[in-house]
């Protein structure tokens, strides 16, 4: 669509004259109703909002009173009116009537022959409409395709910047670089909600590339909120971690964090309510950044894996979108984005890491945020996990795991089960597998010794065994009836390690050998009933498992007799 040739920015000396004398009083009075809507009161939360709309249609009935003469050039006057009426529908609960509006400007500005003059009107009930689709369920394609509707508008029309109601309706057009402004703001909330829908449609490319579109925007006009911004920001930096693009992921926390501190200085000590906010604010943007780095150390160690442990080639992942006006070099340089290959670089990244969880934690502690709190604890075990993964020294990997196992226990410990069950569930099984990590480092250093494992390393093996099968068989008994489906793969496989690690213990005789096989051989032969009477619930969760666990049922006992006949002959 091309733009008009005419000049869509201008109005006739009559038209403004009768404006200015019957319709700019109106809209005045209008305005300083929409102003004070905010104060009303709980009881009558829409009173000033229907008070506008009130003076609205009192804008309607001069329209179509106005002098023959004007008659034709009323076109715009009256399609912007329905855009704000539409908007008072909206903001009333009254969606119904309020999409009507917003039809009715769409199909009315069909037969007009030079859409200029309306565009902003358009734009805005291309963007109403699209909000109103979008809270429906499964419409989200009709929101697109009236957002896409709102886009072209802007860019076949955006030259000169078209008129608003603040032109039409005081009769005082503002100049251009004031009318730009306003069109830019209204083409970022296109953009804006663009990203919301394609996140929706399962677009999470086309959403991030919205979302930092509207972000860039904002920055360069200076008209936004630095709160909602940085969480924004910081919410595309998981998009970009989930795709493995870090050093997009780290400018957009970067950002996030510059953001926020700009907004810190300038606050100062001032606003008890907005301190809070900005609190919670920070709190919530190291959270993204733990994320990052917690990340960044998986997929360098998957990235290491890969390669058998080389150095090798990888392609650099680039920098698409840049948030140009700020200065963000110093955040940046905190903390790394490149692929980790080594246990010092792997530690730079886990400090600055547990930094943030320092800094998090002051807001979300477990008084106040138990739930929180326990969230960032467990991304603290996370890191320790993925550290040791760049520690060559088995001693040293078993050090890593006791801190977690530290956190994870003070956890549970502080925790009621009554009211915390699922974190609780979370917590035992995360300590099970902690402690059967350790334990299987301390089974590799005693055999890399040469000779059979002591008593003191024999008792400490067996110690962990014991707790890990202590917290899997906690979390297993949690489960009083049936475990719903999300949990029925967890259910299950915890009492398959129960039954691994009871195997695995290292017996002082043949006698207590074997009763700790067979009670290996119990909870798999547990299983295995539990699975054939389940059969269409385990089908896609525990194949395999079910599988070898009827494996075990048939080699167990062979070795529990070969145990026994050797006793027998000693």
């Amino acid at each position: 669509m091309a733009a008009d040739s005419e000049d869509y920015t201008s109005l006739s000396p009559t038209l403004i004259e009768w404006i200015k004398e019957e319709i700019k009083p109106l809209y005045d009075e209008y305005l300083s109703y929409i102003k004070e809507s905010g104060k009303d009161p709980e009881e009558e939360p829409y009173r000033s909002l229907y008070s506008a709309r009130k003076t609205l249609l009192l804008i309607k009935d001069k329209i179509g009173q106005a002098p023959p003469e004007i008659n034709d050039s009323l076109h715009p006057l009256s399609i912007t009116l329905s855009s704000l009426l539409a908007a008072n529908y909206i903001n009333t609960d009254e969606t119904s009537a309020g999409q009507r509006e917003y039809e009715s400007i769409l199909e009315l500005s069909k037969s007009l022959e030079f859409q200029g003059r309306v565009t902003f009107a358009m734009v805005t009930a291309c963007n109403g409409l699209g909000i109103v689709w979008s809270n429906r369920s499964e419409e989200y394609e009709k929101s697109l395709e009236l957002l896409k509707q709102g886009e072209t508008l802007y860019k076949s029309y955006h030259h000169p910047p078209p008129l608003s109601d603040e032109d039409l309706f005081s009769g005082d057009i503002r100049d251009e670089g004031e009318r730009e402004k306003t069109f830019e703001d209204l083409h970022t909330h296109t953009l804006f909600y663009l990203a919301q829908v394609y996140t929706h449609l399962d677009q999470p490319g086309l959403s991030a590339q919205y979302c930092q579109n509207t972000l860039s925007r904002q920055l360069e006009t200076k008209s936004y909120d630095p709160i909602e911004w940085s969480l924004n920001a910081a919410t595309i930096s998981q998009y970009y971690i989930n795709v493995a693009n870090y050093p997009q992921a780290r400018h957009c926390l970067a950002a996030a964090s510059v953001v926020l501190r700009s907004y810190s200085d300038e606050l100062g000590g001032k606003g008890e309510e907005m301190k809070e906010k900005l609190e919670q604010s920070e709190a919530d943007v190291s959270r993204c950044w733990i994320k990052y780095a917690i990340s960044l150390l998986t997929h360098s160690c998957t990235e290491s894996g890969e390669r058998g442990g080389g150095g090798g080639t990888r392609e650099k992942v680039a920098i698409v979108h840049r948030f140009e006006p700020l200065e963000l070099a110093d955040v940046e340089g905190q903390v790394s984005c490149d692929v980790v290959e080594n246990y010092q670089d792997a530690s730079k990244v886990f400090l600055f890491a547990e930094a943030q969880i320092k800094s998090a934690q002051k807001f979300y502690n477990l008084e106040d945020h138990a739930t929180d709190f326990v969230s960032i604890s467990q991304d603290h075990s996370s890191l320790y996990k993925v550290l040791s993964f760049f520690e060559s020294d088995l001693s040293l990997k078993c050090r890593m795991h006791k801190r977690r196992v530290d956190i994870l226990s003070s956890l549970l410990s502080c925790l009621n089960p009554q009211y915390y069950l699922v974190l609780n569930r979370q917590l035992m099984f995360e300590l099970g597998d902690t402690l059967n990590d350790m334990a299987n480092n301390k089974i590799i250093l005693a055999s890399e010794e040469g000779s059979s494992p002591s008593q003191h390393q024999i008792q400490k093996i067996n110690r962990l065994l014991n707790d890990a099968i202590k917290h899997y068989g906690e979390f297993f008994s949690s489960f009083e009836t049936q475990p719903e489906a999300e949990y029925l793969h967890s259910f299950l496989t915890s009492k398959l390690n129960v039954a691994r690690l009871h195997s695995k213990l290292l017996a002082g005789n043949p006698g207590e050998q074997i009763k700790n096989l067979e009670t290996s051989i119990q909870s798999y032969k547990w299983l295995i009933e539990y699975c054939e009477s389940h059969t269409e619930e385990i089908k896609e969760v525990f194949t395999e498992e079910l599988g070898l666990c009827k494996e075990m049922v048939a080699l167990l006992p062979q070795k529990v007799e070969l145990i026994r006949s050797q006793n027998i002959t000693m």
